[in-house]
């Protein structure tokens, strides 16, 4: 115990450091996971796609459970000190965690897809939803890496127009007359669906450097 002890007392400078690097590396992982899959989507179905994409996921889901233990093991040697700080890695790092999660889900569909996505009218809008949530990607990396208040609000803002398009596909394949859906259609609402998920988690991860700790987790990733 008093090993343990004195080792916790000799890293704990570094906690919060090592613990926002990972947060990062989190991000990025996520961010090169989200890269595969869409890059997938146009090709046919390459059934490695899904089994990579998990096992990238475990690492990132490992990597959250290193980042909170040293959260806890920091507070537990400097009690309130960067409390704020280690409140936002938390939330955070949960946020990233389920990205992960929806970009497995994304290529999920993917291999559901025998000769790669076929969009049709719907096109134009799909990419332009694709290149907004790699910019949401760019934007909450460089707002983790800085923790900067100002990038974190614009990551917020940005995420409202990424939403709304979302919300136009979403609804104009649901609320289209008849009782059919294409089945590309189908593969697009759930591709759709999907990819606004992993933009409201980013937002999350953005607001949780905005936002006044009484209010950090306490957000609509419903949207």
């Amino acid at each position: 115990m008093l090993t343990k002890l004195l080792e916790l007392l000799g890293s704990k400078a570094d906690l919060i450091e090592l613990s926002k690097e990972n947060a990062l590396s989190m991000l990025n992982t996520s961010h090169e996971m989200f890269n595969l899959v869409v890059q997938a989507l146009g090709q046919k179905a390459d059934h490695s796609i899904k089994e990579g994409i998990s096992r990238i996921d475990r690492r990132i889901n490992e990597k959250q459970k290193e980042v909170r233990k040293m959260v806890f093991e920091h507070l537990a040697i400097s009690g309130v000190k960067d409390l704020l700080t280690s409140v936002q890695l938390f939330a955070m790092v949960t946020d990233i965690e389920r990205i992960g999660d929806y970009v497995k889900n994304l290529a999920e569909v993917v291999d559901y897809i025998p000769d790669g996505i076929k969009i049709e009218e719907y096109r134009s809008k799909f990419d332009e939803i694709v290149n907004q949530t790699k910019t949401m990607f760019e934007r909450t990396l460089d707002t983790v890496k800085n923790f900067n208040d100002a990038e974190a609000s614009e990551v917020i803002v940005k995420y409202e127009n990424v939403a709304r398009d979302c919300e136009i596909v979403i609804s104009d394949i649901i609320k289209a007359p008849g009782d059919t859906v294409k089945k590309s259609n189908v593969r697009l609402l759930l591709l759709v669906r999907y990819i606004k998920r992993i933009n409201a988690h980013l937002k999350n991860v953005a607001a949780a450097i905005k936002n006044p700790v009484h209010n950090i987790g306490h957000f609509n990733t419903d949207e």
